[in-house]
């Protein structure tokens, strides 16, 4: 739980100060010793989190040991933990730097004939969004599908006690409340990843991205294929970004309309009561 928690806690920390970096320069700030002072926090949240996802790997190993899941001889590579810990640590390693700053990477947009221009470590920023999964893992082991005791029964019944178990165990539950959240957050995260690539097109566009709520709007009408058509993404990563955005709408779509299917139908005993009204209905 601690290994955890101290993941959790640096990557939101780090994903935090990196948009607050982010925001002070674009409103053009004079920043040079605020954000020198930023990306070494940065950067030493970075290698707390790989320290902790390393103590993660190392406890859980430990763990499995001592219930005589692995034998003691067994290690990171004999057990291919190894190959979980590193995609881990690739994915957590990517952050702004502060040897990247001022470095630029320009695309060319062949609707408006300009360039445009992003700092990488904004897109650095973009691709550490990815490290939200952290948040809900640890969400996860907040619930009771993840403690010692689910740990001990899922391995009678010969199953894992993971963040998918978990997962399945919470929407089975709480099916609305997660759905809702999942969307709301989902809405507020794609729409600022948005923000990121159509800003510097705003002026040119005509269409104003630098605006969060328009982000957030376009995400909404996209996620539930209203499209009205009105705000767009014209950049490569802004499409992706459209994409990403459809496929989790018919997934949420989907789920949702499961959950609606799960709620209607009668349990147990409510169906014998059907059941039997409907035969006195008919005497």
């Amino acid at each position: 739980m601690i290994a955890e928690f101290s993941s959790f806690f640096f990557a939101t920390f780090g994903l935090v100060l990196s948009c607050i970096l982010y925001e002070l320069r674009v409103r053009a700030r004079n920043l040079s010793l605020a954000a020198d002072v930023a990306l070494v926090y940065n950067l030493f949240c970075t290698l707390f989190l790989i320290i902790s996802l390393f103590t993660r790997y190392d406890l859980w190993l430990r763990w499995c040991i001592s219930v005589r899941r692995y034998s003691e001889m067994d290690t990171f590579v004999t057990t291919g933990l190894w190959k979980n810990l590193l995609f881990e640590c690739l994915i957590n390693i990517v952050a702004p730097y502060h040897f990247f700053d001022g470095i630029k990477y320009v695309e060319y947009s062949k609707d408006y004939e300009m360039d445009i221009v992003y700092e990488v470590n904004d897109l650095l920023l973009f691709f550490m969004f990815f490290r939200l999964y952290l948040v809900c893992r640890f969400l996860f082991y907040l619930s009771h599908f993840m403690n010692p005791r689910t740990q001990r029964v899922c391995a009678i019944h010969g199953c894992d006690a993971d963040a998918i178990f978990a997962l399945k165990g919470i929407l089975q539950q709480n099916p609305f409340p997660v759905l809702l959240s999942a969307l709301g957050v989902s809405i507020v995260v794609l729409g600022y990843m948005l923000r990121l690539f159509e800003s510097p097109l705003s002026e040119a566009s005509g269409q104003d991205f630098t605006s969060m709520n328009n982000c957030m709007w376009n995400m909404v009408i996209t996620l539930t294929s209203a499209g009205y058509g009105e705000l767009y993404p014209k950049t490569f990563f802004g499409r992706i970004i459209g994409v990403t955005i459809c496929l989790w709408g018919v997934l949420i779509i989907s789920l949702m309309v499961v959950a609606v299917t799960q709620t209607l139908e009668f349990d147990f005993k409510e169906e014998r009561s059907y059941n039997l009204l409907i035969r006195l209905e008919y005497k």
